[in-house]
């Protein structure tokens, strides 16, 4: 119910004409999710899907500042209104939302009190070697994806770590080729991250005796033993 509300209140104060209040960050976060998902296996299929993987971590960005909700306001009108940004792609108002404007001229206000931002960083996970996979997986490159990190969740790994992961499975767009092949649609997989377990500071609860990496492990029996 808390959250419900919590939700709730955040929307209105994106209507025009609503003071602006701070509101405390709430992050629902899906911990120990299971099963596990092998990287060979996030392929067109698993877009959209909520899934966990597992691997170490051999790549960290720079955090950066990523705006969430950004306020405009008509040049015609200065009427105020607020659009959020799926992924952060930039968007614009599509009308005015004052009833005899027409205008379709709108200046960003990154200083206003509407404005939302969150840290936003970028980290590279490599898949985890196998002793028991199959003889044609042996001698490749390991396999890596690309996982998002937002608020809480950044900064809370480096490289050589061993991390879970629940996420998100998303694509974004990319400008590869040339001649014919400059005319293909292609994507790239990337995780949207809900949650990041660091073997290094966490005790996680696993249900698996040979999860590879894990130093220590506990059961939830042993937990209540």
């Amino acid at each position: 119910m808390g959250l419900a509300m919590h939700q709730v209140l955040s929307e209105l104060q994106s209507q025009p004409g609503v003071e602006a209040t701070a509101f405390p960050l709430v992050a629902v976060r899906i911990l120990n999710y299971e099963p596990v998902t092998a990287m060979k296996s996030l392929k067109a299929p698993q877009y959209g899907k909520f899934v966990a993987i597992r691997g170490t971590v051999v790549r960290v960005s720079n955090i950066k500042p990523l705006v969430t909700r950004l306020a405009f306001q008509c040049i015609a009108c200065r009427t105020d209104q607020v659009l959020v940004l799926p992924d952060g792609k930039y968007v614009i108002p599509a009308k005015c939302l004052a009833e005899r404007c027409r205008s379709h001229s709108f200046t960003p206000l990154r200083n206003s009190p509407l404005t939302e931002t969150t840290d936003w960083q970028t980290v590279r996970i490599q898949e985890l070697s196998n002793l028991g996979e199959d003889q044609r997986e042996a001698g490749r490159i390991p396999r890596t994806v690309e996982v998002e990190l937002t608020a809480d969740m950044v900064d809370s790994c480096v490289p050589g770590d061993l991390v879970s992961v629940a996420a998100i499975v998303k694509a974004s767009g990319v400008e590869d080729g040339v001649g014919k092949s400059k005319d293909k649609c292609t994507f790239v997989i990337y995780l949207e991250a809900n949650s990041l377990s660091n073997g290094k500071t966490d005790v996680t609860l696993s249900t698996h005796a040979n999860s590879p990496g894990v130093q220590v492990e506990f059961s939830v029996k042993d937990l209540y033993a």
